[in-house]
């Protein structure tokens, strides 16, 4: 549960990476993890803690396509948040453009200013934005907890990995 200097981080639960016919669906584990982090999303609300949204928010003719598939393009279906995790009015939005919500967005700010000292993340793709975000985080002195059941990677090797990565290399208290 949250306490004063913490903050739920909920990162790119959105339909294209959780619909079925989303650009980059992640498949039955994004599902899952929706679910999860729905319920987790709920209770940190209960206590009153800190929501954050990082939400991939890319232009259409972004450089990142070169890489992945056309993805959470402003203004489209796919870079909605999912019902189950949709932001409620007063919890900030945090538009991203790279795998780290830290990187060019105004994130470190924001929890700088509500005195966070710790994130407790979740989302997709734990091999990826997730990764990469919670490196950002750790350089900048949080510590890290990570949901596990609310995240998916791009592959269940790839998340399995990244809880891994997470833990032994950034530190992090992985919780199921």
């Amino acid at each position: 549960m949250p306490t004063t200097d913490d903050a739920l981080l909920i990162i790119d639960l959105l339909e294209d990476f959780v619909s079925a016919d989303g650009a980059l669906n992640v498949g039955e584990p994004g599902v899952a993890a929706c679910r999860a982090a729905g319920e987790h999303l709920a209770a940190w609300r209960r206590e009153g803690g800190l929501v954050i949204h990082a939400t991939d928010a890319h232009t259409a003719d972004d450089p990142e396509f070169a890489v992945w598939p056309r993805h959470c393009v402003v203004g489209t279906i796919g870079a909605r948040p999912r019902p189950e995790v949709a932001p409620a009015v007063g919890e900030a939005v945090v538009p991203k453009r790279h795998f780290s919500a830290f990187f060019d967005t105004g994130l470190d700010q924001l929890l700088r200013a509500h005195g966070v000292r710790r994130l407790t993340l979740c989302g997709v793709c734990t091999n990826i934005c997730v990764l990469y975000t919670a490196a950002d985080a750790q350089m900048r002195g949080y510590k890290l907890r990570v949901l596990a059941d609310a995240c998916a990677g791009t592959t269940e090797e790839a998340h399995r990995f990244a809880l891994g990565e997470l833990s032994a290399t950034l530190g992090a208290e992985i919780l199921a």
